[in-house]
């Protein structure tokens, strides 16, 4: 070890000969890894791709067999012709809510709002 560390100390041919072959084994060493760790990512992110399409279009299709819309526009309903159940205002023009009682009219007074005459 001492002879390496005499040799590199030295400003000689052979000194400046090992400092670039280990210079040149580090870079070497350092863009290997580089490779390695950028591939390593890129398969890793494939595969992510790769497991959203398969979820995409196992909802895609049970959105198809099923018959009904795809649960990705579910937020869009209120955009559609059809009537949404849960905010379906109801028909007050039958007899059946006619008949319940008279409607009553609310008035502002000095007192507050008022309902008697």
């Amino acid at each position: 070890m001492e002879f390496i560390k005499n040799i590199i100390s030295q400003n000689t041919i052979l000194s400046r000969i090992v400092k670039n072959i280990v210079f040149i084994l580090a870079l070497m060493i350092s863009i290997s890894l580089t490779i390695f760790l950028a591939s390593f990512i890129f398969f890793a992110l494939l595969g992510l791709l790769l497991f959203g399409l398969i979820i995409f279009t196992y909802l895609k299709f049970r959105s198809r067999l099923s018959g009904g819309h795809s649960p990705f526009l579910r937020f869009t309903k209120a955009f559609r012709s059809e009537p949404n159940v849960k905010t379906k205002r109801p028909n007050y023009s039958t007899e059946s809510d006619a008949s319940d009682g008279p409607i009553i009219d609310a008035h502002n007074t000095p007192d507050g709002w008022s309902v008697e005459d």
